[in-house]
């Protein structure tokens, strides 16, 4: 089981900050900037401007001192992950170069703590891995529903990870009681999903490549998305030279909720579509869900360190989704740390 000195090993790896993985358009005093930033630890600030060589030894010095188990193989995996980073990025001198440098090494020391025997996932009880978690650290790390699929994720994708922690509906694995009309009406209503309340949600990964993945919420196992079964889902995809912008994005989602087809009453969401600001903030935009020929998902989408990100759910409503998304806009490891610390 993770330790609070193994937590805060993984903390100070990820600089402490959300700013860590706040992606910001290059400055001629950047370097200024980090190195006076009251919210970056020092080894944050060396990660940053691509000084692994002086946050290997901060490494090697923090681990000399610790005497927790946990603690100290959080630092040998920091060591490690630092030396990888090295290795594949030999030239870390420009603004770009450190950038890409820092995202390789906030992934690579993801991968490497959460599928650590010791300390990482692996090394919880099973009892944690229920919707009844009783292990308040995993609890914060990462949202049960998605245990089963970690390993396979972390193994076939190369992007930044970012899975919520908040998922509305999931309590002890049962939709909660503001969510019972949709699962009551859901039983007399051909086109919704019927999404009984007894029946918890079910994480799916449909898809998952160096690039991409998509993770399908289901109310029964192995969802690939299908109407009768799907419930939510989440996706992020790597942004290259020719992906269609995210304002183009929305504007196609918009044209298509804006069929006056969907203009009577309960055929659309009263929630207002458009943009909204999440935390770091970032910019997004929230879709509202439509009933086609079935119940779509409610949307927020959002960019980050160039990757395109969603989360859906059938009949979502617009507060919760931006929750659900904020809860997955943190830094790579780090979703359970105070700011202030």
């Amino acid at each position: 089981m993770m330790t609070r000195p193994f937590l805060m090993a993984i903390a100070l790896t990820c600089c402490l900050t959300t700013v860590a993985t706040a992606q910001t358009p290059a400055k001629p005093d950047r370097k200024a900037a980090i190195q006076t930033d009251p919210t970056l630890s020092q080894v944050g600030k060396a990660l940053r401007l691509g000084d692994y060589d002086r946050a290997i030894k901060q490494f090697q010095q923090a681990k000399a001192k610790t005497k927790d188990k946990c603690a100290n193989r959080g630092y040998t995996l920091s060591i490690a992950a630092a030396q990888a980073t090295k290795k594949k990025f030999p030239e870390r001198k420009t603004t770009k170069q450190q950038e890409q440098a820092f995202r390789f090494y906030t992934q690579e020391f993801e991968r490497l703590t959460i599928q650590d025997p010791a300390c990482g996932i692996p090394s919880l009880r099973e009892a944690d891995t229920s919707y009844g978690a009783t292990n308040p650290k995993f609890s914060l790390m990462i949202h049960p529903v998605f245990q089963s699929l970690l390993s396979t994720l972390y193994q076939r994708t190369k992007i930044p990870v970012r899975l919520p922690t908040y998922i509305p509906g999931l309590n002890g694995g049962k939709l909660l009681s503001s969510e019972s009309a949709i699962a009551t009406s859901s039983a007399n209503n051909s086109y919704l999903p019927n999404l009984k309340a007894e029946k918890p949600l079910i994480a799916t990964l449909a898809s998952a490549t160096a690039n991409e993945y998509t993770i399908v919420l289901g109310n029964r196992p192995n969802c690939q998305g299908q109407n009768s079964c799907k419930r939510g889902s989440l996706s992020a995809t790597k942004l290259t030279p020719q992906a269609i912008s995210l304002d183009t994005t929305f504007q196609q989602a918009a044209n298509f909720v804006n069929n006056p087809l969907f203009n009577h009453e309960g055929r659309r969401s009263s929630d207002e579509m458009g943009p909204v600001t999440l935390s770091n903030n970032l910019k997004g935009y929230f879709i509202p869900w439509v009933l086609s020929d079935h119940y779509t998902e409610a949307k927020i989408i959002w960019e980050q360190d160039g990757v395109r990100y969603s989360v859906g759910l059938q009949q979502g409503d617009k507060d919760s989704l931006i929750k659900m998304a904020n809860s997955a806009i943190k830094p790579p490891l780090a979703p359970w740390l105070d700011e202030n610390l």
